[in-house]
């Protein structure tokens, strides 16, 4: 509304050309158009000589209210929303310096906490070297005794079949002599029966030691996986545990 009062005052056909120097129509016979801000005395002449039955409703309001408040209201918002846009500018320059210092702080934290871990995983690993040592050396201290037990079984059972082989010559030797074959038989057959015996019960007592050796064999087995297993889902919790911490 301000632009084309403007605009028509400044073309010379406002309220003033109206009211002194009403010029109706332009050369051609066309209408000539005037333009201004209507007040009140101009809504009461429109419905004086409106012709429709029901008048023209109005309600009057004050240009400052209309209009200057209104582009004021704008111009606040509009200044509002620079400073804003400028404040949030600078909290964001601001995050930014505050995240390149967390991000120097944190590297120059890990630069200091890295010769440490270094050093705490050098000795892990001495630690570990050490038990591999010590558990080697035990292992071969009950190689040697185990061996030891093994000669000592082999030097009995060669002593044993010394002893068989001496009872079977003599066993021999008596049957030489016709005088005495009842005797010399049954001599001969409870000698065999015997040594059938006894080779019989050391094929038992060889095949009780050999699945009792499986049997120990299998549950080291077991218990080094078992040991093995609860490790990893520690030493797994542990890591989830300090990820979080390393992380953040």
């Amino acid at each position: 509304a301000v632009r084309l009062h403007k605009h028509f005052k400044e073309q010379g056909r406002d309220r003033d050309a109206w009211d002194h120097s009403r010029v109706p129509f332009c050369p051609g016979g066309k209408r000539q158009l005037y333009g201004y801000i209507a007040i009140k005395e101009d809504l009461d002449v429109f419905n004086r000589h409106s012709q429709g039955n029901s008048k023209l409703k109005f309600e009057l309001r004050s240009y400052q209210e209309m209009v200057e408040s209104q582009i004021k209201k704008i111009n606040d918002n509009s200044q509002q929303l620079t400073r804003l846009k400028k404040k949030v500018a600078q909290e964001q320059q601001h995050s930014q310096v505050l995240a390149e210092s967390l991000g120097r702080l944190s590297e120059k934290l890990h630069q200091t906490k890295e010769p440490k871990n270094s050093i705490v995983r050098q000795r892990a690993i001495l630690q570990h070297e050490q038990n591999k040592e010590e558990l080697i050396a035990k292992e071969q201290y009950f190689k040697e005794k185990i061996n030891t037990i093994y000669q000592s079984i082999d030097s009995k059972e060669d002593n044993f079949e010394k002893l068989q082989r001496a009872a079977s010559e003599r066993v021999k030797q008596s049957n030489t002599n016709p005088i005495h074959d009842k005797d010399e038989c049954s001599a001969i057959e409870l000698h065999e029966k015997n040594i059938g015996e006894f080779n019989a019960e050391r094929e038992k007592l060889m095949k009780s030691r050999q699945d009792r050796r499986l049997a120990i064999t299998l549950r080291y087995w077991e218990d080094l996986v078992k040991l093995e297993e609860g490790f990893e889902k520690e030493l797994t919790l542990l890591m989830e545990k300090y990820t979080h911490r390393i992380l953040h």
